[in-house]
């Protein structure tokens, strides 16, 4: 995002010259930024600092940890703040593309190493308060979406929130195990009791089919085996 219009031509087609990455989008409003990256994947975000409407600063801290923040500035004096936010990088304009390569090959190794813990792992972390806590996959029961938020609701234990939507956990958790059942809401498969009328029950905890997930849920379990 940025909000200067060639910029953004010049990380877009660096983005194309260097065939690792696909330019999804590009934005000169934050509000749109936000909307877009709640509703879509995102890995990588190029991100300028000094912009009129709002720092880009302040917006990073809107951003979920899953996606990769770069920021890109005129102004040198901001990088130590900006590093502060656990970005991957720091740009400073104008930038070479010899200079974004070695961005995007940054990225690349924090995608690949990602994809290798998450593979080997039988849980999911997440950003609580300014810790981050793992959680084992077989604790969570269902999540919970709210706006900018989820709550994961948890066997025997308290409930967590995390800064992060329901697309982003949606695309980080194991399809085979968990599956979104509603806009406001993923469940355990292997949680699931029973299911009476349009409300799947995960012991005494009862969460809501939505009208668009449920053909394909109750394909799911008749797959699964599951009582539908």
């Amino acid at each position: 995002m940025d909000d200067e219009p060639h910029a953004l031509e010049i990380i877009k087609k660096f983005c194309a010259d260097t065939k690792q990455v696909e330019s999804l989008a590009v934005f000169t409003r934050p509000e749109e930024a936000i909307r877009y990256i709640s509703d879509h994947r995102v890995d990588l975000f190029f991100l300028d600092i000094n912009m009129p409407t709002v720092s880009g600063l302040t917006l990073r801290k809107k951003i979920g940890p899953c996606t990769m923040i770069v920021f890109t500035t005129a102004y040198s004096e901001y990088a130590a703040e900006g590093f502060n936010l656990n970005v991957l990088d720091y740009l400073l304009k104008p930038f070479s593309f010899e200079r974004f390569a070695e961005t995007i090959n940054r990225a690349g190794i924090r995608c690949t190493t990602a994809d290798r813990q998450t593979a080997g792992e039988d849980a999911i972390t997440l950003r609580v308060n300014y810790a981050l806590v793992k959680i084992p996959i077989e604790q969570i029961l269902y999540i919970e979406g709210l706006n900018d938020y989820i709550r994961a609701h948890l066997v025997g234990q308290k409930t967590i929130m995390s800064r992060t939507t329901l697309k982003v956990l949606e695309d980080r958790l194991p399809s085979k195990v968990f599956m979104r059942v509603h806009r406001s809401y993923i469940v355990s498969l292997n949680k699931i009791t029973h299911v009476i009328n349009k409300f799947i029950y995960l012991g005494e905890q009862a969460v809501p089919i939505g009208l668009v997930y449920e053909q394909r849920f109750h394909t799911k379990m008749r797959g699964n085996q599951q009582p539908a």
